[in-house]
């Protein structure tokens, strides 16, 4: 079902670069990701991508493109506690991402217009790392384990910790974006927030917890 959507987003997408004026470009951004628990802190990640916009009218233009983005979320507590060590589990996701949205142009200067958008994304993970950390409240200190680095798009168990399993985290996430735009001739400056609506991960332990995606990204291109 995923993949018909996929094939029907790209196949509007192709043939609208098929008519009318399409501009392409780069870009670069710093991402802020965190999930949909109270307890996750958010997590630094880049993303790079090439541009692709496409003028509907002198009021709508359509914005997409495609981009490799670095997510992840820190701080995901277990409830797993042994001799006043709590574990922490921290995790980086690697995808490639498809936006699409639309945006309304308006002039605010000679050459620079800011574009309001909304639309949604479409992201398939390629690869990730993940690992626990444990926190010692004793002696007041924080260490890795050193052999307990994965894959979080795989399952993971740890039979020294009670035979908990660690659940892997789905490849595909999807969901609405809100955004701004600046365009001052060639130059883009753009931000965003994408609110995910697939549960990408089901927790562990005795959470249980299905969590969704929450992602800042803001950042600045260049239109050819």
């Amino acid at each position: 079902m995923r993949k018909s959507i996929l094939c029907v987003i790209l196949g509007c997408f192709f043939s609208i670069l098929c008519h009318g004026q399409v501009s392409f470009g780069v870009n670069a951004s710093i991402t802020s990701s965190t999930l949909s628990e109270n307890f996750a802190n958010s997590k630094t990640g880049i993303q790079i991508g090439v541009l692709c916009n496409y003028e509907l009218n002198e009021d709508l233009t359509l914005l997409s493109g495609l981009g490799y983005v670095v997510k992840g979320v820190n701080g995901l507590w277990s409830d797993l506690n042994y001799s006043q060590q709590l574990k922490m589990f921290d995790v980086q996701l690697s995808y490639l991402e498809l936006p699409l949205s639309i945006g309304y142009k308006i002039p605010i200067g000679n050459n620079i217009r800011l574009i309001p958008n909304v639309g949604i994304f479409l992201s398939y993970g390629l690869h990730g790392h993940s690992e626990i950390k444990s926190i010692n409240f004793e002696a007041e200190e924080v260490f890795r384990f050193a052999d307990n680095s994965w894959n979080p798009f795989k399952d993971e168990k740890f039979n020294d910790w009670a035979q908990t399993t660690v659940t892997a985290f789905e490849s595909w996430d999807y969901g609405v974006r809100s955004g701004l735009n600046i365009e001052a001739g060639n130059i883009i400056c753009h931000g965003a927030y994408d609110l995910g609506f697939n549960k990408v991960w089901n927790g562990y332990g005795k959470m249980g917890n299905a969590l969704k995606s929450r992602s800042l990204i803001i950042g600045i291109g260049y239109k050819f």
